[in-house]
């Protein structure tokens, strides 16, 4: 009964939980420090000033997050707190597409919560 319950609403059930993750995302924003913050600042500041990526820039890590935080600096200004917020806006878009895609809306909605 409870799981045909849940199977029933599981479209409705993964959003909120996309909903929770992203509300808690909103409350963690300015506590603690994020994992390689300050390194991707400055190699996104440095990308904007024309220097490139593991050529001038040294560094062992995929560039993505490089990029987007040059590109949320060029938007938004040299703010930690509104990088925070464009990187947790991607991380929702991120879960949400790949929650339409797969259609499996609970699995990844628990994901994005934990």
């Amino acid at each position: 009964m409870i799981i045909q319950s849940i199977h029933k609403h599981r479209r409705l059930l993964g959003w909120l939980l996309i909903l929770l993750s992203f509300c808690i995302g909103m409350m963690l924003l300015r506590v603690g420090i994020f994992n390689d913050e300050a390194d991707n600042l400055v190699a996104g500041r440095l990308i904007l000033q024309g220097q490139q990526l593991y050529t001038n820039i040294f560094s062992h890590h995929f560039p993505f997050a490089y990029y987007w935080t040059a590109f949320s600096i060029l938007i938004f200004g040299q703010s930690i707190s509104l990088l925070r917020l464009s990187i947790l806006i991607f991380q929702t878009a991120a879960f949400i597409t790949a929650m339409l895609v797969t259609e499996v809306y609970i699995s990844v909605g628990l994901v994005a919560v934990f």
